[in-house]
């Protein structure tokens, strides 16, 4: 009874790192990655989304108040 939890607890974590491996960007598409990959890579892209969206809702006159 025990074994069968487990096997399904691995089953359950192994379609969470499926789903997750198909939102996040990869070079190229169809490279096979480990798991600690997968999460490195969704950790720098949520990192980039998050930059993005700051972008985004910083005033436009922000944008240039710095000299160049």
């Amino acid at each position: 009874m025990e074994g069968n939890r487990e096997r399904q607890r691995q089953s359950n974590v192994r379609q969470a790192f499926d789903k997750l491996r198909r939102v996040i960007p990869a070079y190229p598409p169809d490279r096979k990655m480990s798991k600690s990959e997968i999460l490195r890579t969704a950790i720098r892209y949520i990192t980039i989304l998050e930059y993005c969206l700051d972008l985004r809702s910083a005033p436009v006159a922000n944008l240039f108040a710095e000299p160049i």
